[in-house]
């Protein structure tokens, strides 16, 4: 078996772990797909002002903060929020655009998502997150770090060590200013760190 086809196992074997009736009931707790959504809408204003992680996004028109919230509402209940609207393939081929998108470093058109692009996506999903006051739902917010930890490992292996790390820097007003004010919306401390 190939390290893909294994890290695709273990991904499935994690999501099924992760998502079932115990999870249909917190996305009910914390305000269904709309909250998700809400919270994913956030997550996307941080994503267009990042530096770095921006260059990822072809257009800012489209409605990524939906397309991510019924994903992750999809996932958490089972009911198709998400593939009703899209083609089962629809993200692979988005994050295809994204390694290609014209705003990328020449040297790194085409790359796939990297530790630093996974670490700083993460950085700022859980601050979204916190802003949105699901950190506030313990049984969910524990839920929500395993899940971004398990799903974050499809596209670099060595990312989900360091989700609890992620979690932890978006509780921190001062690594939050020292992100958005100090170094203008760049993540020093992670970018081309392996």
């Amino acid at each position: 078996r190939s390290t893909v086809s294994v890290l695709y196992c273990l991904y499935t074997l994690n999501m099924t772990r992760l998502c079932g009736d115990n999870t249909k009931a917190l996305l009910d707790e914390i305000g269904g797909a709309d909250r998700l959504v809400s919270m994913c809408n956030r997550f996307y204003k941080k994503v267009f002002k990042d530096s770095h992680i921006k260059k990822f996004v072809t257009d800012e028109d489209e409605p990524h903060a939906e397309r991510l919230g019924w994903w992750i509402a999809e996932k958490m209940s089972g009911k198709d929020y998400w593939s009703r609207h899209r083609h089962p393939d629809s993200r692979s081929r988005a994050h295809a655009r994204a390694w290609r998108c014209p705003r990328r470093e020449a040297e790194k058109m085409g790359r796939r998502f990297k530790l630093d692009d996974c670490r700083i996506w993460m950085r700022l999903m859980f601050w979204a997150g916190r802003e949105e006051g699901l950190d506030k739902h313990r049984e969910f917010w524990h839920w929500y770090k395993q899940f971004i930890g398990s799903f974050i490992g499809v596209y670099e292996y060595t990312a989900p060590s360091y989700f609890a790390e992620s979690a932890a820097w978006s509780r921190s007003e001062r690594k939050i200013a020292e992100y958005a004010i100090e170094n203008k919306r760049v993540m020093k401390d992670v970018i081309g760190v392996r």
